[in-house]
């Protein structure tokens, strides 16, 4: 038998048209009183999502592209978008996708983006630090993260297991038998970046190799760009490590490239492995390894977490980590 907002009131002590206004968000009662009223119908089986479908007519979810100095690749950005709209059809929310550019006047783009139905916003964050977060926190509505976590902030977040990735990336190598990898670490100083060396330096300690023994090469976070800085390194008498990690797809298929220019064999002089498993692991020559990131899985995660918080329940900061998996292809052996 389904449950009622009767059977609600009754289980409360409350008046079925206090229920009904903290079920449908409406003002004439507490904060206190919603919560507890959400609570209730959660443990009796109450159908939120059919009452949240109802009542979100009009509503809609800003999605932000927080850019400060790079730029996500297309495909990326676009599979985020596609799912994240999906996700939000299912309970009649539209989704507005924005750019706000953080180093200019973030306050003032975002109130130009933030429309009266606006009841929640994603951020694709991963650019972003504790500065840049103040920009959202006083803005009063729920904020969910992707892509980033940022310490010490009250917020939620849907991140990658960047430590784990680079911990698979690594034992792969060391399984190859041919020594102490390398890293192929980025000049753009990211938190994803700095998790991922986090966890190949952990995995490289564990295996009995000192921090002394690591070739680390910083190299531009793009495929051109990582191309020339290695290029001119090798062109100055650096002799490779026999294989590498790199902290994105676009810095080892770059370093790919300069060293194949320079004579070198892959996988068979230098193994090489990548993280994000973008679009062009599979059409370079070799295809490269990588770590795959679930991006629809992703996106869904962060709808889903916003849409709890909107509904007005308790909310508690909640850091979600999905681990990647590693894609083998021909740039290791």
């Amino acid at each position: 038998m389904s449950i009622t907002i009767k059977d609600i009131a009754r289980e409360l002590h409350l008046s079925e048209s206090a229920v009904s206004l903290a079920l449908n968000q409406r003002p004439g009662v507490s904060d206190a009183t919603r919560q507890r009223v959400i609570a209730c119908a959660r443990s009796l089986g109450y159908d939120l999502g059919r009452l949240r479908a109802r009542g979100n007519a009009g509503r809609s979810v800003l999605l932000v592209h927080y850019q400060k100095r790079i730029h996500t690749p297309v495909a990326f950005f676009s599979t985020l978008l596609a799912s994240a709209e999906r996700e939000l059809r299912k309970s009649d929310i539209s989704l507005v996708s924005v750019v706000v550019d953080g180093n200019l006047d973030v306050p003032s783009q975002l109130e130009r983006h933030i429309s009266p139905g606006c009841a929640g916003i994603i951020v694709l964050a991963t650019e972003m630090d504790g500065g840049d977060w103040s920009h959202f926190s006083s803005l009063g509505m729920p904020v969910v993260l992707l892509d980033t976590d940022i310490g010490g902030a009250d917020t939620s977040c849907v991140t990658i297991n960047n430590r784990e990735g680079a911990r698979q990336a690594t034992r792969l190598l060391l399984a190859e038998g041919r020594g102490c990898p390398g890293l192929l670490d980025s000049t753009l100083p990211l938190t994803n970046f700095r998790e991922r060396a986090d966890g190949f330096f952990s995995t490289v300690h564990d295996a009995g190799y000192p921090t002394a023994a690591v070739q680390t090469l910083k190299l531009s976070p793009y495929v051109d760009g990582s191309e020339i800085d290695l290029s001119e390194r090798l062109d100055a008498g650096l002799v490779p490590a026999t294989s590498y990690v790199a902290v994105n797809d676009h810095v080892a298929i770059g370093a790919m490239r300069a060293l194949q220019a320079h004579g070198y064999r892959i996988p068979e002089d230098v193994s090489v492995v990548g993280f994000d498993n973008t679009e062009l692991a599979s059409y370079v020559s070799p295809a490269l390894t990588s770590l795959n990131v679930p991006l629809d899985y992703y996106s869904h995660l962060a709808v889903r977490l916003l849409l709890d918080l909107m509904d007005g329940a308790e909310r508690h900061p909640i850091r979600i980590e999905v681990t990647p998996t590693l894609v083998r292809r021909a740039s290791t052996r």
